[in-house]
């Protein structure tokens, strides 16, 4: 009986904890969400999504071993040395909730405040019976989950369609990878002749899609002084937040040594 009440009190501990840890996560994941919507107004859900996670890993180490250490000690007060009237109770919550938030802003301190008190709240409502159709443990793991799905939903339904990624662009971030900026390879499709030490050079850049948004961007390059005669290529596969090299022939000019 003994040992049934301990995990009791164990899942209810970690069920709060859970909750809480999940409005917070929610409520920093839409509120950056929305203020870079500006800067990066596609696949908005995606980026929810992305920082729930990460807010939920950081904040939960914290909710989970300091909080859930807190509420544990105030618990075993309350039971073992003074009964504390549950307004009390959820008071040391906050109260003990607002360090963590001090050490990185103002704002902060409130957060971690109102994110305590939500344990508390969460832990309180946990103990009592419920008369409800579904178990109380059931509803404090899927509100979290409901929530987050309908932010998602909404998230996804205000981004607007990403423009087609042309072939252009897949040149600019082929140049980009590249990361060599001493050549005269074009920004566009197209071909560069000139001379460069007495070499006479022709640089091209062509482009191939080979299926919808993926493209093979080939950079060329001939040369030839005299009867010294050379060429070399190289072809990337270029997609939308993502590059490959397909391969080529490689091969160092003279004027390049």
């Amino acid at each position: 009986m003994r040992e049934r009440c301990k995990k009791a009190w164990f899942v209810r501990k970690l069920l709060a904890a859970f909750f809480s840890t999940s409005l917070l996560s929610i409520y920093l994941a839409q509120w950056y969400t929305t203020i870079e919507s500006e800067r990066f107004p596609y696949d908005l859900h995606s980026t929810f999504l992305g920082w729930f996670v990460i807010y939920f890993a950081y904040s939960g180490v914290v909710i989970f071993i300091y909080g859930g250490f807190v509420s544990i000690v105030l618990e075993l007060i309350s039971t073992k040395l003074m009964k504390l009237h549950w307004l009390i109770y959820l008071c040391l919550h906050a109260m003990l909730g607002l360090p963590f938030g001090l050490f990185t802003y103002g704002a902060g301190a409130l957060m971690g405040g109102g994110t305590a008190l939500v344990f508390g709240m969460t832990d309180l409502w946990l103990r009592q019976r419920s008369k409800l159709k579904l178990p109380r443990k059931t509803i404090t793991l899927v509100i979290p989950i409901v929530i987050v799905v309908i932010m998602t939903t909404i998230f996804a339904f205000v981004s607007p369609e990403r423009p087609p990624f042309t072939k252009e662009e897949a040149i600019l971030e082929a140049h980009e990878s590249r990361g060599v900026y001493y050549d005269h390879f074009p920004e566009e499709e197209g071909v560069w002749t000139g001379k460069i030490k007495g070499y006479d050079v022709k640089q091209e850049v062509s482009v191939e899609e080979k299926e919808q948004e993926v493209y093979h961007v080939t950079f060329r390059e001939t040369w030839e002084k005299g009867e010294e005669k050379g060429s070399w290529y190289w072809t990337y596969e270029i997609r939308r937040n993502g590059m490959s090299s397909v391969g080529g022939h490689d091969e160092t000019p003279g004027y390049y040594e």
